[in-house]
């Protein structure tokens, strides 16, 4: 199609840099293909992009529970802790994942401002620098939780924040500690 176009434009155009005169009729001709060329061209386009629109796009897929809102619980020591999940890839999977079952991890301590443990699994990231406050809870490198009592900046992915940071450090406590992560 392009070539029919390209050539009956080269046509004009030596046409009209030679002087010469094509006969009214071949211009007329010239100018229908150049026109057909173009609807034709057109319509192909139109057909294209009727196709892309008509493309459906995946829906994402549902939270647990009907598309409600669930809160993370953590158990911790007999203490439970409620957290609310960020609204973001990383923690609709974990709850995804918690739905179906609890998951236990050890949390290790580190640095005097945060507890840190594997959990087993890697879930979607989208870190970003940014800096994790006492009841923050983050994904460090697509497959470790941290619970932050303290504070400090690095690249996480946010997952949740804990509702009620009163006497996080004491319900954390001193050292490792094993936690239990639920849904609600």
């Amino acid at each position: 199609m392009k070539k029919i176009i390209s050539a009956a434009a080269l046509l004009l155009l030596l046409s009209a840099i030679t002087g010469c005169d094509i006969p009214a009729e071949n211009n007329s001709s010239a100018k229908s293909s150049i026109s057909a060329a173009i609807d034709s061209e057109q319509k192909e386009n139109n057909s294209d992009s009727e196709q892309i629109n008509s493309t459906t796009v995946p829906e994402t897929p549902p939270e647990p529970n009907g598309g409600e809102q669930m809160d993370l619980i953590l158990t911790i020591n007999g203490k439970t802790l409620s957290a609310k999940f960020e609204d973001n890839a990383s923690a609709k999977a974990l709850c995804e994942r918690l739905s179906e079952g609890s998951l236990t991890v050890t949390l290790n301590e580190y640095g005097g401002f945060e507890k840190v443990g594997e959990l087993g699994f890697s879930l979607p990231k989208s870190d970003e620098r940014i800096e994790g406050k006492a009841g923050d809870i983050l994904l460090y490198q697509g497959d470790n939780i941290t619970v932050f009592y303290g504070s400090n900046e690095w690249s996480y992915t946010k997952l949740a924040t804990i509702v009620d940071v009163d006497g996080l450090k004491d319900i954390l406590g001193s050292g490792d500690i094993t936690v239990t992560l639920s849904i609600e």
